[in-house]
């Protein structure tokens, strides 16, 4: 009932901030409130640290999302950079998973076994660093007023914590791609774009921070190095890969398998938010 008198004070609000690239300080504070990862939560990590941002700040954000960064990921000259991502985009889904197993399916035509490596980075939607997201969007063509938008979006958040009923005083932050944004998802997307295989019959795959590590069998040896690569590549990222809990299932067409050990687990199946793979999968 009210929209026809907020209407044009929003528009003025939503355009001066676009050409002028100023975040609304009011925009730029936020609050926890922690939402449980599991049934029965214990300690502070079965949590999962959800912002509850303002709703006009998200609206906003979803513009810019949708007219200015969407764009990005299928332009001519820089979509091979996100060719390997299927999270936050339309169809990503369906097509994160055609993708995945024409890549095995394919691989094991010309190899008896391919090593797939389910890659853990530790928080890693928390840990993203404001200064190196920054880094990577100047190397995209973005137009100088939204880039600057997303920096001063990014620059002197505040966020408190709301947990039964008690809330704690506002703190900086300098990372976190800002869970419970408009722009977050996107922004991981844009953060992870510079992570690819340094052989090229090797492939990396990821779905948002889900990251799968695709490796032939005549190659397993050069696993330890591609895995310190990746490792190098979240340290300049403020991440962390940890190589205890990434783990590698060999995919083969031939039963009886006997392959090269890995010092990482070996298991039978993976299990993620978006797909079950199993050792029993036929092709």
């Amino acid at each position: 009932m009210a929209s026809p008198w907020i209407t044009g004070p929003v528009s003025h609000i939503f355009n001066l901030s676009y050409r002028t690239s100023v975040v609304p300080v009011q925009w730029m504070r936020s609050c926890i409130t922690p939402v449980p990862k599991i049934a029965h939560p214990v300690e502070c990590k079965d949590f999962r640290p959800i912002l509850v941002t303002p709703v006009l700040s998200r609206v906003m954000e979803r513009f810019i999302v949708r007219s200015d960064l969407y764009p990005v990921l299928v332009h001519p000259d820089f979509s091979h950079l996100f060719s390997d991502q299927f999270a936050f985009r339309p169809s990503g889904f369906t097509t994160a998973h055609l993708y995945l197993f024409h890549q095995l399916t394919h691989l094991l035509q010309k190899y008896e076994y391919v090593h797939l490596i389910a890659l853990d980075f530790s928080k890693a939607f928390d840990s993203v660093k404001h200064s190196t997201l920054a880094e990577n969007i100047a190397e995209l063509p973005i137009k100088d007023n939204v880039y600057n938008w997303i920096v001063n979006f990014l620059t002197d958040r505040h966020h408190q914590n709301k947990a039964k009923g008690s809330i704690s005083e506002f703190l900086p932050i300098t990372a976190s791609i800002i869970q419970g944004s408009g722009i977050g998802p996107v922004a991981y997307i844009l953060n992870a774009s510079d992570l690819h295989p340094v052989h090229q019959h090797n492939i990396i795959f990821k779905y948002a921070d889900d990251t799968y590590l695709i490796v032939p069998d005549i190659f397993s040896r050069t696993i330890p190095q591609k895995l310190l690569h990746i490792s190098d590549w979240a340290k300049h990222h403020n991440l962390k890969l940890n190589q205890s809990k990434s783990l590698d299932i060999i995919i083969s067409l031939r039963t009886p398998l006997t392959s090269a050990a890995t010092f990482l687990t070996r298991v039978d199946s993976l299990n993620s938010s978006w797909c079950h793979i199993q050792l029993k999968t036929s092709f």
